[in-house]
């Protein structure tokens, strides 16, 4: 039992604002954050794309979204949604992106 406990808290994704955190104080290392969340948001993209029922992340036309783009739509929406802030990293980027490219209802 302790050792599930601590396979699954060593594998625990960091919570959105303490990855914020973390790239801010990264100086020179920043590169390797921003492939983490390029790499997150590639993921969401795909199965965006691959959904065959209603997307729920509609960014205009081909838009490829920079590596500080990306950082800073899900400091934007951390900053103004605790709840963001404090979700693992991946949902929060995926509720950032969703905030910033909502799908018409039409």
């Amino acid at each position: 039992m302790a050792v599930m406990v601590t396979a699954t808290s060593a594998r625990a994704e960091m919570a959105a604002k303490l990855w914020l955190e973390r790239y801010d104080a990264a100086g020179d290392g920043k590169p390797v954050y921003e492939i983490q969340i390029r790499s997150i948001e590639n993921g969401i993209s795909w199965v965006q794309a691959s959904l065959k029922t209603e997307k729920t992340i509609c960014p205009p036309g081909n838009l490829v979204l920079q590596d500080k783009q990306i950082v800073s739509i899900l400091r934007e929406a951390s900053r103004r949604n605790p709840d963001i802030a404090d979700a693992p990293l991946g949902a929060a980027l995926f509720y950032s992106l969703r905030g910033v490219f909502p799908c018409d209802k039409r």
